[in-house]
């Protein structure tokens, strides 16, 4: 069994409008919601093997307030760089080259790539993952590379607001 967790990176700020794309930090709310999922994610047990982050600064932010919550090592952070501005396929082909003893994978990214793939992979839909939530997705498979459209059980979906 392997389950994927699609995470969209929490919110970012527009403050300096001279910043390009890739170098958005989070806004305040963006730090707070960052690290309140990451208690989430470990007050139900889920400690991942592997993240894999884009390189956009509001994404590796994100998945360091994660990592930092559910005591995941920082240097253990993947960076890719094909996550940003990733499409479905994209992010795809990254899913499938994990390695096969990884079970528990959180992926941080952007919209509208991780929705398009939450709706690709699941039966069960989705219109937007919000900023800061969690989209996950079990496979009944011992393999990455053997995922594929339609094939995931949905297990959860969580995201700031629902816990206020």
């Amino acid at each position: 069994m392997k389950t994927l967790y699609l995470m969209r990176h929490a919110k970012s700020s527009w403050d300096d409008p001279g910043l390009r794309d890739i170098q958005r930090p989070l806004n305040n709310r963006g730090h707070r919601h960052a690290s309140f999922m990451g208690r989430q994610l470990k007050n139900q047990g889920i400690l991942p093997q592997l993240i894999i982050t884009s390189p956009a600064v509001r994404a590796e932010t994100t998945a360091r307030f994660v990592a930092r919550e559910i005591d995941y090592s920082l240097s253990k952070i993947i960076i890719d760089k094909r996550l940003y501005e990733a499409e479905e396929d994209d992010l795809l082909q990254v899913i499938k080259e994990v390695n096969k003893t990884v079970d528990h994978l959180i992926l941080v990214g952007h919209n509208p790539g991780l929705t398009d793939l939450a709706n690709t992979l699941s039966t069960e839909p989705i219109d937007n993952i919000v900023t800061a939530a969690i989209y996950s997705i079990q496979f009944d498979c011992a393999k990455w590379k053997d995922i594929g459209k339609r094939k995931a059980l949905f297990h959860f979906y969580i995201y700031p607001k629902m816990f206020s």
